[in-house]
C-alpha cells in the first residue's frame, strides 16, 4: 500500500471545506479510510445536511404533488421521501390512486400537434397509400386537422383554395395510375386538377380499363410463350417416336 500524508487533512477538511470524496480523491483512497483518519486526528466530522419536510404534507397532499416531483424540489431520493411520509405518518397513495392522479395531470395538457410526444412532423401515410397532412388552421380540415397532401401542393401551386368538389388526381408519370406508390407521388408535375368529380371519373375509369387490359394482355402473352413450349416439347418427342 503506498504512503499516503495526512499532515494537511485539517486544513483541507476545516479550512477549505473539502468534502470526504474529494479528499478521498485527492489522497487516492476511499471515503471510509478517510474518515478513519479524521476521527484518529480528532477531527469532527460534518453530518450530513438534514432535509426541511416541514412542507411535506402541504406538497403531497394539498398540491398533489407525487414522490418523484417533491424528491426534485428537496434533491433527494424518492426513497428518502418515501421514509419522510411514513415517518410522519402521511398516508401514502395506493398504485392506483397515484396511475389516477398522473392521468388527470397528463390529461389536462395539450398533447396536439408538436408537443405530442409521438410527433413526426405531421405527416401520416393512410392504408390507401394517400399523405395527410396535420393543418387544424385549414379551412377544409377535417375533424382530426388533417388535410390531403395532394390538396395541398395544389392549392400552393394555384395560390388559392380548393373548393370542395375540385379533385386533385395522380397522372401516374413515374408510378402505375392506382398503385399505393403513385398516390403518395405529390410531386406537382404528378397531379391535375379536374373541376368535378363527374369529370374525373370518366378518365379515371378508362384509366382503370387500360390497367386490366395491360394485365390480361400480359397473362395472355405468358399462356402463350407456356403453350409454344409445351408445343415444341411435343413434336421432339413424337420425332423421337416416328424415328425409333
Amino acid at each position: 500500500m503506498k504512503d499516503i500524508n495526512w499532515d494537511n487533512l485539517e486544513e483541507l477538511y476545516i479550512e477549505k471545506k473539502m468534502s470526504s470524496p474529494e479528499i478521498a480523491k485527492l489522497k487516492g483512497c476511499s471515503p471510509p479510510t478517510l474518515r478513519n483518519h479524521l476521527r484518529k486526528q480528532g477531527i469532527e466530522i460534518r453530518k450530513t445536511a438534514k432535509y426541511d419536510w416541514r412542507d411535506l404534507e402541504d406538497l403531497y397532499l394539498k398540491e398533489q404533488l407525487s414522490m418523484d416531483e417533491i424528491a426534485i424540489i428537496k434533491v433527494c431520493p424518492t426513497c428518502t421521501v418515501y421514509a419522510a411520509l411514513k415517518s410522519r405518518n402521511i398516508p401514502i397513495r395506493t398504485h392506483k390512486e397515484a396511475a389516477r392522479l398522473a392521468f388527470s395531470k397528463h390529461k389536462m395538457r395539450d398533447y396536439k400537434g408538436s408537443n405530442h410526444p409521438r410527433w413526426k412532423g405531421g405527416r401520416i401515410k393512410t392504408p390507401l397509400g394517400y399523405i395527410i397532412v396535420y393543418k387544424p388552421n385549414h379551412p377544409y380540415a377535417n375533424k382530426t386537422g388533417r388535410v390531403m397532401e395532394h390538396r395541398l401542393v395544389m392549392e400552393e401551386k394555384l395560390g388559392r383554395y380548393l373548393f370542395p368538389w375540385e379533385v386533385v388526381h395522380h397522372k401516374g408519370t413515374k408510378y402505375p395510375m392506382g398503385s399505393i406508390e403513385n398516390r403518395g407521388d405529390n410531386r406537382v408535375e404528378n397531379l391535375v386538377i379536374y373541376p368535378s368529380h363527374s369529370e374525373h371519373i370518366v378518365p379515371t375509369r378508362i384509366q382503370t380499363r387500360l390497367n386490366r387490359l395491360e394485365l390480361e394482355v400480359r397473362e395472355l402473352r405468358k399462356s402463350n410463350r407456356l403453350l409454344q413450349w409445351q408445343i415444341k416439347e411435343l413434336k421432339e418427342a413424337l420425332q423421337y417416336k416416328l424415328e425409333d
